[in-house]
C-alpha cells in the first residue's frame, strides 16, 4: 500500500484552512480573479473590472487584496488592489501570507517578510514553511525544527521531515519513524511509528506496521488499539475503521459504534455519511440507520443540502431525507457538488453547463470544463472554444484570456 506522507495533508489542510478564511473575508473584501493579456497576467473583479492591468509575469497569489503578490522581471514582490509596490519584486520567491507573514527566498535562503515589508526573520534557511499558531518549520543542512515570529528557535532543528502545526500538535520524523511535537516545544511522542497523520478532533492516527492503524489522545497515551488496517480521521466524533476488509465506525474511545459492514465509509457531515455496500451506495446517519437507501450506483457528498446520485444511469439529486428533488438533463455524464447555489453538469459532447437547486438549467452546455468545478464569487474560468473565459452565474462571458 503507497502511503501519502503527513506533510502532504499538514499542507493540504493548511490551504483548506486559508480558503475558508478567505471564503469569510470575501464579504468585505472583494473576489479577485486571475487573467491573461496581451502583455501579462492581472486581475478582474465579479464584475470584470480590471482591478490590476495584465503587465506582471504571474500572479501567486491574490487571496488577499491588500497584498497580492506578482511575480515581475524574474523576481517576486507584492502590490496592493491599485497596482502599488508594498513590497519590490527583489526576492527570488514568495509563497503565501499566513498570520501576517510570508516565507520568502533570497539569494538561496529562505526568512520572512510581514505584509508591509518588514523583514521579520532573516533569510538563513535553506527550508522554510508558513507560520501556523505562532510557529513555522524551519531547516538547515536537511533538518527541521520550529521558530516563532521572531525567529527564536522554539524546537531544535533534529527532525528529517516536520509538518504544520493541527491542535498545539505536529507530526515529525526522524530515521524513518514519526513522533509528535507540541507548540510548547515539548516532544509529546518520540518518532517511533510507521506512519502518524495530524490531530483532528483531539485524536491522531498513528500506524506500528502498514496495516496496523489506531489512535492517540493529546499525551499520546494510545486510545484506539492499533488493530485496523485502515482508518480515517473523526469527524463529527466518529472515524471510520476497516478490519477484515469491512468498514465501520467508532467513538474516540475506540467502542464500535456502527458495525464492520461496508465496502466502504466516507466521514459524517452534517450527520450523514456516504457507504458503500454490495456495490451500492447511500447515506447513513450516527446511528448507522440508511437515512437514503443503500442502492445508488454512485452518489457524492452533501453541499447547500443536496447531493448527487446515479442509479440505472441517471443523475439525480436527493435533499436530507432521501426525496429526488430533480433529475439532471438526459445523457448527462459527469456532474459536481452544488456551490454558490449552482452545480456543474457535463453532456454527452463533453459540454458543461449549471443547473440551480431547483433543477432548472442556469446555464446551458456549450462551454468546456477548464480545471474550475465551482464558482469562486461569482465567476468560474471555462473554455470556449481556443480560449479559457469566465463567465458568470448567468452565463455571460465576463473575462477572457489571451
Amino acid at each position: 500500500m503507497k502511503f501519502k506522507s503527513p506533510f502532504f495533508f499538514s499542507f493540504m489542510l493548511t490551504i483548506f484552512l486559508l480558503l475558508v478564511c478567505a471564503s469569510f473575508l470575501h464579504a468585505a473584501a472583494p473576489v479577485l480573479h486571475v487573467f491573461r493579456g496581451e502583455t501579462g497576467f492581472g486581475l478582474i473583479d465579479d464584475a470584470g473590472k480590471v482591478i490590476l492591468e495584465p503587465k506582471f509575469e504571474a500572479i501567486v497569489d491574490c487571496s488577499r487584496p491588500s497584498s497580492i503578490i506578482i511575480k515581475s522581471g524574474g523576481k517576486s514582490g507584492v502590490v496592493n488592489s491599485k497596482g502599488e509596490f508594498v513590497i519590490k519584486p527583489e526576492y527570488d520567491e514568495i509563497t503565501f501570507f499566513t498570520e501576517d507573514l510570508a516565507p520568502f527566498k533570497k539569494d538561496g535562503k529562505w526568512g520572512f517578510v510581514s505584509a508591509s515589508g518588514e523583514v521579520r526573520v532573516a533569510a538563513k534557511y535553506d527550508s522554510a514553511m508558513n507560520f501556523k499558531n505562532g510557529l513555522a518549520a524551519v531547516a538547515v543542512s536537511g533538518k527541521w525544527g520550529y521558530v516563532d515570529k521572531t525567529g527564536r528557535e522554539i524546537i531544535p532543528q533534529t527532525f528529517d521531515e516536520a509538518g504544520n502545526f493541527n491542535q498545539g500538535r505536529a507530526v515529525v520524523k526522524k530515521d524513518g519513524l514519526y513522533g509528535f511535537v507540541a507548540d510548547s516545544g515539548e516532544v509529546i511522542v518520540s518518532p517511533k511509528y510507521f506512519y502518524a497523520q495530524n490531530f483532528c478532533e483531539d485524536r491522531a492516527i498513528v500506524c506500528v506496521t502498514s496495516s496496523n492503524y489506531g489512535f492517540i489522545d493529546f499525551s499520546g497515551k494510545i486510545v484506539v488499539e492499533t488493530k485496523y488496517e485502515r482508518a480515517y480521521n473523526f469527524s463529527e466524533g466518529l472515524a471510520g475503521v476497516r478490519l477484515n476488509k469491512k468498514w465501520g465506525y467508532i467513538d474516540k474511545n475506540g467502542g464500535v459504534v456502527i458495525g464492520l459492514q461496508f465496502d466502504f465509509a466516507g466521514m459524517f457531515l452534517g450527520g450523514l455519511a456516504q457507504v458503500r455496500k454490495n456495490g451500492k451506495w447511500g447515506y447513513i446517519d450516527k446511528t448507522g440507520a440508511a437515512v437514503i437507501k443503500i442502492d445508488y450506483d454512485e452518489c457524492h457528498e452533501f453541499t447547500e443540502g443536496l447531493a448527487a446520485v446515479k442509479s440505472g444511469g441517471v443523475w439525480s439529486f436527493v435533499n436530507r431525507k432521501g426525496e429526488k428533488t430533480f433529475d439532471l438533463p438526459k445523457g448527462t455524464k459527469t456532474c459536481s457538488r452544488f456551490s454558490s447555489g449552482l452545480a456543474m453538469f457535463t453532456d454527452e459532447a463533453g459540454a458543461c453547463g449549471f443547473v440551480d437547486a431547483t433543477g432548472k438549467v442556469a446555464i446551458s452546455p456549450k462551454f468546456k470544463q477548464a480545471g474550475d468545478v465551482a464558482f469562486v464569487g461569482s465567476l468560474i474560468r471555462v473554455t470556449e472554444g481556443s480560449d479559457e473565459v469566465y463567465i458568470n452565474k448567468t452565463g455571460k462571458i465576463i473575462g477572457k484570456f489571451k
